[in-house]
């Protein structure tokens, strides 16, 4: 929710300030896909394992989901478990903002 919150009010400040000079849901779009590309990862990969760690969880499998979930935060990629399923981002840092 922090992170939903955070986003709204980026986006409600970038708009005014015209930060991007773009919206700003699309740069940060650009920029993920950029930070997924200079880490040599793909989105369907981390789906994959996204996919193996919620099987993991229904076999009660929870030292392996645990695994897999430290495994991409490893790769700067941090999930949230909610209601609706497992949603993932992209931990970005200075380096990836200099670097896009």
């Amino acid at each position: 929710q922090l992170a939903k919150r955070l986003l709204t009010q980026l986006t409600a400040l970038s708009r005014t300030l015209n930060l991007f000079g773009e919206d700003p849901l699309v740069y940060l779009a650009a920029l993920r896909a950029t930070v997924l590309d200079d880490r040599g990862l793909k989105a369907e990969d981390i789906e994959s394992k996204i996919t193996a760690r919620r099987e993991a969880r229904v076999a009660k499998d929870f030292a392996q989901a645990d695994a897999i979930r430290g495994e991409l935060l490893k790769l700067g990629i941090e999930m949230q478990d909610t209601a609706t399923g497992t949603e993932w981002d992209v931990v970005f840092t200075s380096v990836d903002v200099k670097n896009s």
